[in-house]
């Protein structure tokens, strides 16, 4: 197992720890457990940063998993759709469908 792996759309902002980040300017040095830029000799950390990239393309500008933001917005969605369903309109469904 690797050091802290995130799994990809479980967090809201871009991290190095996804296997989905990579550094457009190739200088990130992956260790065990640390993710180092060489640029600076320190943590990575890809809010400030401008080279950072998603290889599957869903960086946002702001800096947000554009991952967890869909999965967000279908579980809104699945949420709202099961409150517009009334009990009445089931049982009036079940006199119409006759099986």
């Amino acid at each position: 197992m690797r050091g802290r792996m995130v799994e990809p759309g479980s967090v809201e902002y871009c991290t190095p720890f996804c296997r989905f980040f990579r550094c457009s300017n190739k200088s990130l040095l992956i260790t065990r457990d640390k993710r180092i830029c060489k640029l600076v000799n320190d943590d990575c950390d890809p809010l400030p940063c401008k080279f950072p990239l998603c290889s599957i393309n869903k960086l946002l500008p702001d800096g947000r998993c554009g991952l967890y933001v869909e999965r967000n917005m279908r579980r809104k969605k699945r949420v709202s759709s099961l409150e517009k369903i009334n009990i009445s309109d089931i049982e009036d469904y079940d006199k119409y469908v006759k099986f």
